[in-house]
């Protein structure tokens, strides 16, 4: 608990000079993978007609949308 005390000894945040040392160190990383925030990117022409790159989405019923099953069933003949 020694190292926790030093750390957060005074309050429930880290100290000022930890927190400057970790986000130096975390901030090439962050860069690197894209994570920083700095890097918008548009959709690129190969996304399907959904805006998401074809495979990215759980697979369903081809040509089918999520809202066209509920209308299949309200269609269908009722049984007496």
């Amino acid at each position: 608990m020694p190292r926790y005390r030093t750390m957060y000894g005074r309050g429930a945040y880290a100290s000022p000079e930890y927190r400057r040392w970790l986000r130096r160190r975390v901030q090439p990383l962050l860069a690197r993978y894209g994570l920083d925030g700095g890097a918008r990117t548009a959709p690129s022409d190969e996304a399907g007609s959904t805006g998401f790159p074809d495979g990215s989405l759980p697979r369903g019923v081809p040509g089918r949308r999520r809202g066209s099953a509920v209308a299949a069933v309200a269609a269908a003949p009722t049984q007496a």
